[in-house]
């Protein structure tokens, strides 16, 4: 699939090119002050970033400020193969009023389902083919993309192999130069020195690297390392020599710089990566001349000025791994590092710790591009609608006051007509402000909504306040003949019919699935045990084979004929005894409060009320959503007079929510709900959003100042719009 690796190519690219420039910023602004391994060990971050493009989103990643890198990440995670357009469609969720999955017997017969737009994904191969040939058709520029992203992974791999040849072909040659140009040690007074050095450090007697002589320090090698030292110093000059070409073998150094110059080479193309190699070369030199006066103790001035003589008598060898002497801008810094003796001040162990706790949070987290991906539904939908930049929508974070108006006057004139739009000021706030001023609008809310902002954030109280005044002025096109549509509750047998003979057989059956007859004493509650009267009741009104067997499966048989009932308890032995029953189901001791809510879950598909001649509608959707089944509703002929006549005959008493005279009929949740030290209206107008299923209370409490994402805002306009409309 070479899109998909271009793609995390292209990402590991430009996240790891930021990362870098903020470590060598961060490093060029602290600079001595930062300790030699903080400094190198912050390069693991790069390291991090450049091998794993999977991390956490997080709104203070610092590629939410990169355009292209979230574009890349949307591509990857959005864009790439059929599982993802799988999982889009099963976005669709059941409480979605707008995009619903409806039968597909019932599809020709309702309005159709908006299809999707997918987005290429943002590969090099897209942009090119896009340049170059604007007018082939897709499949040729699909194709031709496919081509170009094929020729770009070739050319990569190509890359790698080639700067791997290179790099091990310049260490062999360095390697062999210094063998070469050295000879094992013979000098018995240098060789005593070298192992009473390497003792020292915590080397055990005969496992240190093996000592020559030559004309430069170094360490060649890195599965067996062999350490060179001129035979011409002073026995004092060479112990701090020892002392630091060992610390490099201790510590590995040499595998950990043939380790970044395998990373580099998987990265040949981008320079700042070979930049980086050269300054952890550098910084391991640092850390090394540190922990040589940590562990041996020496003078800080006289191992400055035996850096100065080694850099006078021999150039650095270049490729042999790592060595002593330096040269310019290298030496003046090593310099720089050990020359304040003592009194070195480096940053407090506590504000480097912050501060690669600050760089980790910055650089090892990923943008923001999941946040809308539950809204996919409504943001296809209005893209389509508007003709908008439906990747620009799933990428934006924020929803504000000017754009959540703008595109509710778009969706009520789409579905409504343009007077509908035009009852809110079509998208205009000012023109909203001027309208509300006009109506019968609570002080509170009217104060609040004239201080409201064009550009401010869309939060859960700025968008219950608009609603709840958008509620009042399209009261006029709910009052003007239109009828408001509901799903009864309950309804009689007659009505029912009336319904059912405007409908086909395929909705009526439809519609039918919906509702369970009534049966007297047949009101079915999750009950520890049943009659087998009552469990063959259950099973008929479970639509579906996989969920009865579910039910009945916690379920045993107990067979109470000829059965001693003193061994039960006197609550259950007077029961069994009244209803003289031959065998009960019993439900399973041991089941788990999910499985119990499962359970339940089925049985509100079973449910049934008292009266015979009175349809109940089911607790839960089976086989038929409650959206289709509304519409069906109206499309037989069914109003809200002959709701409320038909709930008037049973002797039902719902509960609704006329709100400033709209005829709006809401179901009350008996969730309580703490909204917070707000004035009343305001409050009346955020529960009204939470009874609509508009906002959501984590455990029991709504955070006003929560900011609304792109995604959710066109949720909500949808809904809203599904809501205080009747559907037409």
């Amino acid at each position: 699939m070479p899109e998909f690796f271009v793609l995390l190519l292209m990402q590991v690219t430009i996240f790891s090119s930021v990362t870098a420039l903020i470590l060598i910023a961060v490093k060029q602004i602290f600079k001595c002050r930062i300790h030699p391994f903080i400094g190198a060990v912050l390069w693991v971050i790069l390291l991090a970033r450049l091998l794993c493009p999977i991390y956490p989103e997080s709104k203070i990643s610092i590629y939410n400020f990169i355009p292209v890198g979230r574009n890349i990440m949307f591509s990857l995670t959005n864009d790439i193969g059929d599982e993802l357009d799988e999982k889009k469609e099963e976005l669709l969720t059941e409480n979605n009023p707008y995009v619903v999955k409806r039968d597909t017997d019932l599809v020709q017969d309702l309005e159709e389902i908006p299809q999707k737009n997918r987005r290429d994904a943002l590969t090099v191969g897209e942009y090119f083919t896009d340049f170059v040939s604007e007018s082939n058709s897709t499949a040729d520029k699909r194709t031709r993309a496919d081509q170009i992203n094929l020729a770009i992974l070739v050319l990569y791999l190509s890359g790698i192999a080639a700067a791997l040849t290179g790099s091990l072909l310049v260490y062999i040659r360095a390697k062999k130069r210094a063998l070469r140009t050295s000879e094992p040690c013979e000098n018995r007074a240098m060789l005593a020195l070298y192992e009473e050095t390497a003792e020292q450090l915590g080397f055990a007697k005969g496992k240190h690297p093996l000592l020559r002589c030559g004309e430069s320090p170094m360490v060649i090698g890195c599965r067996s390392p062999q350490i060179v030292c001129r035979d011409d110093l002073d026995p004092r000059e060479m112990r701090m020599v020892f002392a630091h070409e060992l610390i490099h073998c201790k510590y590995l150094d040499n595998p950990i710089l043939l380790f970044s110059t395998c990373v580099a080479c998987l990265f040949w193309f981008n320079p700042l990566i070979w930049v980086v190699r050269n300054i952890l070369r550098e910084d391991l030199e640092v850390l090394c001349d540190e922990r040589s006066l940590t562990y041996c103790q020496i003078p800080h001035t006289e191992y400055a000025l035996m850096l100065c003589r080694s850099c006078a008598y021999s150039e650095l060898v270049l490729g042999a791994g790592c060595h002593m002497s330096a040269s310019g801008r290298r030496l003046k810094n090593r310099l720089r590092t050990i020359s304040t003796g003592k009194n070195r001040k480096f940053l407090p162990k506590a504000a480097s710790v912050l501060l690669c706790a600050a760089i980790v949070m910055v650089c090892l987290t990923n943008p923001i591009v999941s946040q809308n991906s539950d809204y996919s539904a409504y943001i296809e939908n209005y893209a389509e609608l508007t003709g908008g930049d439906e990747r620009a929508m799933h990428l934006s974070q924020q929803e504000t006051v000017s754009s959540y108006l703008s595109q509710m006057a778009a969706v009520l004139k789409d579905w409504y007509g343009e007077n509908c739009a035009h009852s809110i000021g079509n998208g205009s706030l000012e023109r909203f402000k001027r309208l509300c001023a006009a109506w019968n609008i609570p002080k509170e809310i009217l104060t609040n909504i004239q201080m409201l902002r064009t550009d401010e954030p869309l939060t859960v109280k700025n968008c219950a306040l608009l609603n709840a005044c958008m509620t009042v002025m399209l009261e006029s096109e709910i009052a003007d003949g239109t009828e408001t549509v509901l799903l009864p509750r309950v309804i009689t047998e007659q009505d029912l019919q009336s319904v059912l003979d405007h409908l086909t057989e395929t909705e009526a059956n439809a519609l039918l699935k919906c509702y369970n007859r009534g049966v007297a004493g047949a009101d079915v509650s999750f009950d520890a045990f049943y009659s087998e009267a009552m469990m063959e009741l259950i099973c008929s009104r479970i639509n579906d084979s996989w969920a009865e067997n579910k039910f009945t499966g916690f379920y045993h048989v107990l067979n109470l004929k000829g059965k001693d009932l003193s061994s039960f308890n006197t609550a259950f032995r007077d029961l069994f005894a009244a209803l003289r029953m031959d065998s009960v189901y019993v439900c399973d001791p041991t089941i788990t409060s999910v499985e119990k809510e499962k359970l339940a879950q089925i049985l509100g598909c079973a449910y049934a009320g008292q009266q015979e001649d009175v349809y109940y509608l089911k607790k839960t959707e089976d086989g038929c959503s409650f959206e289709i089944a509304e519409r069906l509703m109206k499309r037989g002929g069914f109003t809200p007079e002959q709701m409320l006549v038909g709930y008037a005959k049973i002797g039902e008493a719902p509960e609704f929510d006329i709100y400033r005279g709209c005829r709006l009929a809401v179901v009350r949740t008996d969730e309580p709900v703490i909204i917070g030290a707000v004035r009343t209206e305001i409050a009346d107008a955020v529960r009204y959003m939470y009874s609509l299923g508009l906002i959501d209370a984590e455990n029991g409490t709504i955070d006003l100042t929560q900011r609304l994402s792109c995604g959710q805002g066109i949720a909500y306009v949808y809904r809203m719009a599904a809501a205080i409309i009747p559907i037409t």
